[in-house]
């Protein structure tokens, strides 16, 4: 398999679906787009590390952004809320040419998330800032599952970039969740708890039994990624240029006892993503 080399790729517009992985995009795409598909492996099994193992230079790129991670602000991976142990001195304001902040400016409080109609409202508000390369980072097919469900995650991401606190008690309490975490990372029914959170209440109760969860996420993730897809081929209308379509990472729903996705965590899941040429 080949090796998800973004930057040494020739592309015009990098679509990326964040947590989208291969075997049900490959399912998917061809009800919204058609093109060349290859499987490519991702270097990272999360946005953390596949930002760290992929853009290591300053790059002439603008990065149309609804990621939290991916900021103007000057915040490194590991003094995020949710990236605080993963040990990447890595800022994104270091490596691109500009960042559009549209986990900021077309943010859903309600879906605790940017809507992926919203992202394209945004990126072509922006045009102007669409230039020889340009990545537009979609948040979905992610959780919170836009058709059901409570945004808890994303929306702490999003509260720790925005009130990030530099003082010695928000250090001690890094220290004692980073210990807390170590010890808890390895245990598969708390791996669970990311995806646990982003379901209704009702769902939760309904799902206990370990196949019936899984197929009503895998639903729930599905509807995200087709959610997505029209709203890519929306806005692909809108510019021209080589587009790709792909993914940071993939999203496990129990393979291998992993659940959502985490750092280094280099299962198949997580790893094997699209690799979409666009036939405009």
């Amino acid at each position: 398999m080949i090796t998800q080399e973004v930057m040494n790729e020739d592309w015009d517009y990098l679509v990326v679906l964040d947590a989208c992985r291969y075997d049900v995009f490959k399912q998917t795409y061809s009800d919204y787009l058609s093109g060349s598909l290859e499987k490519r492996k991702s270097k990272g099994s999360s946005t953390l590390d596949w930002l760290f193992n992929n853009f290591t230079e300053r790059y002439d790129v603008n990065y149309f952004s609804a990621n939290p991670y991916i900021n103007s602000l000057g915040i490194s991976l590991d003094e995020t809320k949710w990236g605080a142990s993963c040990g990447y001195d890595w800022t994104a304001k270091d490596h691109f040419n500009e960042i559009i902040d549209i986990w900021e400016h077309g943010w859903n409080d309600e879906l605790g998330t940017v809507h992926p109609t919203e992202m394209n409202k945004k990126v072509l508000d922006y045009s102007d800032k669409l230039n020889d390369r340009s990545i537009i980072h979609y948040m979905q097919p992610h959780s919170p599952f836009i058709s059901n469900g409570k945004p808890r995650k994303l929306k702490r991401i999003r509260k720790g970039l925005k009130q990030k606190q530099d003082t010695n008690d928000a250090r001690l309490i890094e220290k004692i969740r980073k210990l807390l975490e170590s010890k808890l990372i390895s245990n598969r029914v708390v791996m669970k708890i990311g995806m646990l959170l982003n379901l209704e209440i009702s769902d939760i109760f309904s799902s206990m039994r370990p196949d019936r969860l899984r197929q009503k996420l895998m639903k729930y993730y599905r509807q995200n990624l087709e959610l997505a897809l029209e709203s890519v081929v929306k806005l692909i209308e809108k510019i021209d240029g080589k587009i790709v379509v792909t993914a940071d990472h993939g999203e496990a729903f129990g393979e291998h006892g992993v659940w959502e996705h985490h750092i280094e965590t280099y299962i198949p899941q997580l790893t094997n993503v699209p690799w979409l040429v666009v036939q405009n």
